[in-house]
């Protein structure tokens, strides 16, 4: 049986985003909601019912389940909700179970002495809300001093869907976006949550700053992308990397155009791949349970 509400992860606004053939057919009546679809057919197209279960990525990495979704004895969000969340399995490359609970003990505890059924399901309904991190940053922004951990978008799908859907944004994250070759790029904050500052560079360089951009509400939504001046006006600039940060963030971080910054590996995220003290945390949290 098929139990979203426990965990959040169905989100409507998710799911009629990136179906607009189920869109359709909830305007027209054919279906009552966009989970009426989900549950009768989306599940079984390998459909995603929000940003934080990604169909593809679930089965790629637990090839057992694939083998089971193609004898048609399960769904892969169905494993996830009645197995997989209580295996320690992974809904994403965005949510990373081991170091959630490792960086988290009080969460840990909490799973273990059964207040929580899962650390996907503590995340969902308050850590990303206390903005507690997913997963270990990949790589580190240096501005002033200062760090920003960064999520890396490196597929075409996870370039172009982003931050969309996300509630939240801590002050010590943020997204990069990798070009390579530089290239002229835009973007828009179409089903995006929360004000976005978006920093356009090239060779480190801070080209442009599109500041405190706020959701779209409505189509067609504004293009943001850096410029520069020319005898025919200000034309589109090519940039190899973006950085999407909460909205305000750079100021705060004294970030301007012109200013070089440094991107490096992150220690956070190497230190924890080099040890097993994720797992060694974990097992001390249930211990004193």
């Amino acid at each position: 049986m098929l139990d979203l509400a426990t965990l959040d992860l169905f989100d409507p606004s998710f799911y009629l985003g990136q179906n607009p053939d189920v869109a359709v057919a909830v305007s027209s009546g054919a279906f009552s909601s966009a989970l009426d679809h989900f549950t009768q057919f989306g599940q079984f197209e390998g459909r995603d019912p929000g940003y934080l279960f990604d169909t593809g990525f679930y089965l790629e990495q637990n090839p057992d389940v694939a083998a089971a979704v193609d004898r048609q004895e399960l769904t892969g969000i169905e494993h996830f909700t009645q197995f997989g969340q209580f295996e320690g399995r992974d809904p994403s490359d965005w949510f990373d179970t081991s170091y959630y609970l490792a960086q988290n003990p009080d969460v840990a505890a909490a799973v273990s002495s059964g207040s929580f059924t899962s650390g996907i399901e503590h995340f969902t309904k308050f850590g990303q809300f206390e903005g507690r991190d997913a997963s270990a940053p990949e790589v580190l922004l240096a501005v002033a001093g200062q760090s920003v951990g960064l999520e890396v978008a490196q597929t075409p799908e996870q370039q172009a869907s982003g931050l969309m859907y996300r509630p939240t944004l801590a002050s010590d994250r943020g997204m990069l976006f990798t070009f390579d070759p530089p290239q002229i790029v835009t973007f828009f904050m179409k089903n995006v949550l929360i004000p976005l500052d978006i920093i356009f560079l090239r060779d480190r360089q801070v080209l442009e700053i599109a500041a405190n951009v706020p959701p779209c509400t409505a189509e067609p939504c504004p293009l943001y992308f850096p410029t520069v001046e020319s005898a025919e006006g200000n034309k589109p600039t090519p940039v190899d990397q973006v950085i999407e940060l909460r909205g305000g963030r750079a100021a705060e971080l004294g970030l301007q155009a012109g200013d070089f910054v440094s991107i490096s590996t992150s220690a956070a995220a190497d230190s924890y791949l080099r040890t097993d003290s994720g797992l060694e945390q974990i097992r001390a949290a249930t211990a004193e349970n």
